[in-house]
């Protein structure tokens, strides 16, 4: 199977953020220069099939190796950043403190509001929503992901920023399957059967002076 390497559109990866862009970009390079490597020896004509083979293995090995660590890196980047995005979100969250957010939601009950006058509620105010985000769901009414995702209604630069991870984390799995597919598809050609019937070239050089059995006998004798 031929592979296919990345373009200039996509070698940056599908609508990734800055970041995310810079992470990719540096882990498609990498898989870009394997396939140029793999693509010469393929067209190699001076060398046979199992002499082709200790080649093929070094690709895989030491491509592979520069391209995980590079992909390793980009993940814990996108790691790095949701927990930093998590801790946002969290401090939102917690900006108003559970007792007080009891009382918010208590007494907007005990004013009677309609449930319409209650979302207006929620949707003017950002405080009140935070307060039913911290409420338990048999106070507020709603289930946590759905009064989470109103106070957050109010933080459009935290919703982006989730929005932004999502697609990096997106972008992260189709990268990862492509390298997979590359670092296997040049394993395909490493002909292990010649690998091990050939030649140690290492064999080739002089060893120390051998000794003679004489000799061995009279050191083992000291």
């Amino acid at each position: 199977m031929a592979l296919s390497k990345f373009t200039e559109t996509l070698i940056r990866g599908f609508q990734t953020s800055p970041n995310g862009a810079v992470g990719h970009h540096r882990v498609a390079l990498r898989v870009n220069q394997a396939i140029d490597a793999f693509n010469g020896l393929n067209a190699d004509t001076t060398r046979s099939r199992s002499e082709k083979a200790p080649l093929y293995k070094q690709l895989q090995e030491q491509h592979g190796k520069a391209i995980k660590a590079d992909l390793d890196k980009f993940g814990n980047e996108l790691l790095a950043r949701t927990d930093a995005h998590e801790a946002k979100v969290a401090k939102v969250l917690n900006s108003v403190s559970l007792a007080d957010a009891v009382q918010i939601v208590a007494g907007l009950k005990a004013a009677g509001l309609t449930a319409e006058q209650f979302r207006s509620a929620i949707a003017d105010s950002g405080e009140i929503a935070v307060a039913m985000a911290r409420v338990p769901q048999a106070l507020s009414g709603l289930s946590a992901d759905v009064a989470t995702a109103a106070a957050l209604n109010h933080y459009p630069d935290l919703l982006a920023e989730a929005a932004a991870n999502e697609r990096d984390f997106s972008a992260y799995s189709s990268l990862s399957n492509v390298v997979d597919r590359t670092i296997r598809e040049i394993g395909l050609n490493v002909d292990e059967q010649a690998l091990a019937s050939r030649f140690d070239e290492a064999a080739l050089a002089p060893r120390p002076e051998p000794k003679t059995q004489a000799e061995q006998n009279g050191q083992a004798a000291e």
